[in-house]
């Protein structure tokens, strides 16, 4: 088993350094520590299993030690069951098999509990009254920060002695990984579907290492329309999808692009259309509304904001608007 391992996470997430958890070879016979979950965190029940080769493991006499003690010993007792310490406790586990032969063959696996913050910011348009997170959308720039922690041990936790591998759906990015680049930036894809960003961190000796991944979803960008107030501007606490007014009254509508790309800001173009029939509007983003016809109706407004620089990246709007 290797003693480098892979653990996916959102956002923020646990890990563990391992020192050593690779199967031991003596001239009695080999052996081998596995544990479950292969990423534990702090205080969590964990369970470690002993595999043996080239010996019979279930007619063995077992010792288990967790940090020096004794924690459990028998014939055939292949597990054993632990609740991991805080972060920053050093975790030593060892397992002896006595053979019915009177032969020994011990394996042991030592790591540390520790922290890191995997992070993500996509640089999307969102109106400043929006308190949500941007969310990336097709051809949007995405920045990716690890921040890992070393609380003991001796490991130091300045990012600046730490080498980052930076990993795009499982491609190295030669140019972004490198001591002290623990910052990665990356294109979306053209596609809506989720992206995987995978740190790999190793210390100046490298002999620790570890690696994580995060899965970031690309939206496509949306739409919303909301009533535009003459003295108040647009009021953004309830996005639109049915008005009622009256035949003689004039109403504005805002347009407000979300999860566009920032840059590409300029480049969007705006349709506006009653039903059916495209309109022109000034400013393109706000449409002033009045009924053509008098009586009881229902009317379709629809907006398309299309993104000019990529035109496969568009989204759609429509209210009905009741005219009584």
């Amino acid at each position: 088993m290797s003693i480098k391992k892979t653990f996916p996470i959102l956002c923020a997430a646990l890990f563990l350094l391992y020192t050593a958890a690779a199967a031991q070879t003596t001239k009695e016979g080999t052996a081998t520590i596995i544990l479950n979950p292969l990423s534990p965190g702090p205080d969590e029940e964990v369970t470690a299993e002993l595999r043996g080769f080239s010996f019979d493991i279930n007619a063995s006499f077992i010792t288990w030690t967790r940090n020096g003690s004794i924690s459990l010993s028998g014939t055939g007792s292949k597990s054993f069951k632990f609740r991991t310490g805080a972060i920053g406790k050093k975790e030593v586990i060892s397992a002896t098999a006595r053979t019915i032969d009177g032969k020994e063959i011990t394996a042991t696996t030592e790591f540390l509990l520790g922290d890191v913050d995997l992070l993500w910011k996509a640089d999307t348009t969102i109106p400043p009254e929006y308190k949500g997170k941007a969310l990336p959308s097709p051809f949007s720039s995405i920045a990716v920060v690890a921040i890992p922690h070393f609380s003991s041990g001796g490991f130091t936790s300045s990012v600046s002695d730490l080498e980052f591998e930076w990993l795009l759906d499982g491609k190295r990015d030669e140019s972004a990984s490198g001591t002290g680049k623990n910052t990665y930036r990356f294109t979306a894809g053209a596609s809506p579907t989720n992206q995987e960003i995978t740190a790999k961190v190793k210390n100046n000796e490298k002999d620790i290492s570890f690696e994580k991944s995060v899965f970031i979803p690309v939206h496509q960008p949306e739409v919303f329309l909301y009533e535009e107030r003459p003295l108040e501007g647009p009021f953004m606490n309830v996005a639109l999808s049915q008005k009622t007014l009256h035949s003689s009254e004039i109403k504005a509508f805002r347009a407000v692009p979300y999860f566009f790309p920032e840059e590409d800001t300029q480049s969007l173009s705006y349709t506006w259309s009653q039903n059916g029939e495209e309109k022109k509007t000034s400013p393109v983003h706000i449409f002033q509304f009045s009924s053509e016809k008098s009586g009881r109706q229902t009317i379709t407004l629809e907006v398309l904001i299309q993104n000019t620089k990529h035109t496969i990246q568009k989204a759609l709007a429509k209210i009905a608007i009741n005219v009584q």
